[in-house]
């Protein structure tokens, strides 16, 4: 598997709490690594993509 996902995880203030739960499903620490790296790190680069076009917009 290339990824995991989480469902039922609302927004960026449940990570401490989804982390501990991965935990304590037995998921290890290179799958829940894959989980921040991948998913996380994608999701702000899209959202740094969409600030600079509103920037450059005057939004």
């Amino acid at each position: 598997m290339d990824h995991v996902g989480i469902e039922g995880w609302d927004d960026v203030s449940e990570t401490f709490n989804v982390t501990l739960e991965l935990v304590r499903r037995g998921y290890t620490k290179k799958q829940i690594a894959k989980l921040w790296s991948g998913n996380l790190l994608r999701v702000l680069d899209e959202v740094q993509k969409v600030a600079k076009q509103m920037q450059a917009k005057g939004l």
